[in-house]
């Protein structure tokens, strides 16, 4: 269909419709005014613009300049190092131990991702904002890299100046949000090739003639940016943000809104096959599908009520829809969320909202910070206006000798002397230095810092700063952990805000990883996994990380060194208490070991079993050889007891053989010399 007519593109009422809802959402945007003006004072202070024009003017009409000691800079740049100190990484934990090998597999990957994102220097950006504007915002998407030539988790810090969202929101869990999204300004390059069909040469034709009411110049490009009209890299334009209009020239606006809004569902359950959920078909066509088992349970020769049918009612649940729109109405593209979180893409925290109010760290130190310059000024005033050994010179001492600036000269001259008519009652020359109160001013000074230092728990002995012989080495440590408790606040909104965020990013993975992506990644973690139990894992995302008040986890490994080495626990125990980075690994190594010390240890125990068994068969044959071999010795004799009888028995059965032969002869042919002698040997 092209943009043109799809999205109600060419519908006026479904326009008029939508500029009515970019006028909510500017009054959205408006009433972050106060947000935005506060962070923006709070980044001028950090940057060093901490007197206003009208002041410096003043000043220098004095014939001065003024002086600007920043501290804030200072104390911002110590807690990004406290948390440098004690980051941590993501962790999937489990809730069910038998899924152990997949928190492994996804920890992992959640680690990849962070490292391809540089989330490491992302996160510490944001944590300076937070603690600046109150507010942490980023985007978690799946999309394409070019660097990477791969799709994958894409994460982006969103600037608060062109982040929108329904401003009655009352605390810090985002229960009540239904409304977020951003202003984009992007070249028109960037919305061709995002949103333009290339197989549909009208989509072009479209975007310039709905952004026709800009002055578009004929390059698209990015090189364009160098003619706009702030061509400096500095705040102008972000400070100066109209909500409908782009501030430069070659760039063009658009709004991603999200919104959450009601839809109604068929939630269904499916007695043949045991499924259920929401259904996208209609009432009609679930029964006519179970009509359809009907009749086919009478043609088996059932009943119709004992079919397994579709059983269903009408549900009401919100659904987050997000909207690509321009300035005057048209949508470039919309639908629901396409991620199985069922949610937007945005991780949003706030550092501090009390009924609605949303109030950075760094507006408590303001006015201590502007007190100290206004010290600073005043002592610089005291010092410049009081004298510096101004000489006094009576003038009956020039005698017409020197002149007043030859005698100035001699006097600041090393080893200058001169000569002069000394007369009773003359003076001496006199030298008068200034003496200006300023103790009281430094001690104005010192208090305000102090002050500055107790409110963003940045003291000297968390900045390293040595301290006095006179203090004890107790007494330092209970001060750095004492000063870490006003920080610890920030750190843990913080920490809840990565949570959020790394979160959204393991749900994307489970959604969008693929087996083979999966096996990779357990090949390189040793482990087995079965992609099946994937998408339905269970887990909690934690940052794994030492104590925020990490000044001291030296000292606790090498207290669980020593209960190591003394035997009071064991290595097992060592590493899993143990803050140390190499702790996991190693105990994951050893786990590794002691595993395949088992197997072979059971596969040593099989082979020697069988052995065994084989030497007892050996010896059981050798026994029956044995028996058989007597059994036959014992035989031999008695056979040859045996065989002269049997020799004779075998002649006298021979001997009547022959008898009856003789006598069958005769009685067939008898003669008289044969009846004799049978007559004889009768």
């Amino acid at each position: 269909m092209g943009l043109r007519n799809n999205y109600g593109n060419n519908n006026k009422d479904i326009l008029t419709d939508r500029i009515k809802e970019l006028s909510v959402i500017k009054d959205y945007w408006d009433g972050l005014y106060y947000v935005r003006k506060a962070r923006a004072r709070n980044r001028d202070f950090r940057n060093g613009r901490q007197w206003s024009s009208k002041e410096i003017e003043m000043i220098e009409r004095a014939g001065n300049f003024p002086i600007t000691n920043n501290y804030i800079s200072l104390m911002l740049r110590n807690l990004i190092g406290q948390y440098i100190t004690n980051a941590g990484s993501p962790v999937a934990v489990a809730r069910r131990k038998k899924s152990a090998n997949i928190s492994r597999v996804l920890s992992n990957a959640l680690g990849a991702i962070s490292f391809m994102n540089k989330d490491d220097i992302k996160d510490r950006d944001m944590l300076e904002d937070l603690a600046l504007g109150g507010i942490a915002c980023s985007e978690v998407r799946y999309g394409y890299i070019p660097e990477k030539d791969r799709y994958d988790v894409i994460t982006r810090n969103v600037n608060v100046n062109n982040l929108f969202f329904n401003t009655d929101i009352v605390d810090t869990c985002l229960d009540n949000l239904y409304v977020i999204g951003e202003i984009c300004d992007v070249p028109l390059s960037y919305i061709l090739n995002n949103f333009a069909d290339p197989n549909n040469p009208d989509d072009e034709k479209f975007i310039r003639e709905i952004y026709s009411y800009t002055k578009i110049k004929k390059s698209d490009t990015l090189s364009s940016y160098f003619n706009d009209m702030y061509p400096t890299q500095d705040t102008k334009e972000l400070d100066n943000l109209d909500f409908f209009l782009s501030g430069s020239q070659n760039k063009l606006r658009y709004y991603i809104v999200w919104t959450k809004e009601r839809k109604v569902f068929l939630k269904y359950h499916d007695t043949l096959n045991a499924t259920y959920g929401y259904s996208e078909l209609s009432k009609r066509e679930i029964d006519f599908i179970n009509e359809t088992r009907k009749i086919e349970e009478i043609k088996k020769g059932g009943l119709a009520e004992e079919a397994k049918l579709i059983k269903y009612e009408q549900s009401c649940e919100f659904v987050w829809r997000y909207k690509y729109i321009t300035p005057n109405g048209y949508v470039l593209r919309e639908g629901e969320t396409p991620y199985k979180h069922q949610s937007h893409p945005y991780s949003l925290y706030f550092y501090n909202i009390i009924d609605g109010e949303i109030h950075p760290i760094i507006s408590d130190v303001i006015s201590q910070q502007r007190f100290i310059n206004k010290m600073s000024m005043q002592i610089d005033f005291m010092m410049g206006r009081a004298a510096k050994g101004v000489l006094f010179i009576p003038k009956q001492m020039l005698g017409g000798k020197y002149t007043e600036e030859e005698l100035a000269h001699l006097w600041s001259t090393f080893d200058g002397t001169f000569a002069y008519d000394y007369k009773p009652g003359m003076p001496l020359p006199t030298q008068i230095h200034g003496n200006p109160h300023i103790q009281d001013a430094s001690m104005m000074y010192q208090m305000q810092l102090s002050a500055m230092q107790e409110i963003l728990g940045v003291n000297s002995a968390i900045q390293g700063q040595s301290a006095s012989a006179s203090v004890a080495a107790s007494r330092y440590a209970q001060e750095t952990a004492n000063a870490q408790l006003n920080s610890k606040d920030l750190f843990e909104r913080f920490v809840a805000y990565k949570e959020h965020k790394y979160t959204k990013i393991a749900k994307l993975v489970l959604q969008y990883y693929d087996q083979t992506r999966f096996d990779w990644i357990a090949e390189q973690e040793g482990v087995e996994i079965n992609y099946d139990d994937i998408k339905n894992f269970e887990f909690d995302v934690e940052i794994s990380q030492a104590n925020v008040n990490g000044t001291y986890s030296m000292t606790e490994s090498d207290q669980l060194y020593q209960m190591l080495l003394q035997g009071m626990i064991d290595l097992q125990t060592y590493l899993d208490i143990s803050p140390a980075s190499y702790a996991e690994k190693l105990s994951t190594i050893l786990d590794k070991r002691r595993q395949e010390a088992e197997e072979q240890a059971m596969q040593q125990a099989a082979m020697q079993q069988a052995m065994q068994q084989e030497q007892a068969a050996i010896q059981q044959q050798a026994m029956q050889q044995q028996q058989a071999m007597q059994e036959a010795q014992e035989e031999q004799p008695q056979q040859q007891q045996q065989a002269p009888k049997n020799t004779q028995e075998e002649k006298l059965s021979i001997d009547e053989r022959k008898m009856q032969e003789a006598k069958q002869n005769l009685e067939a042919n008898p003669t008289d010399e044969q009846l004799k002698a049978a007559l004889l040997n009768e």
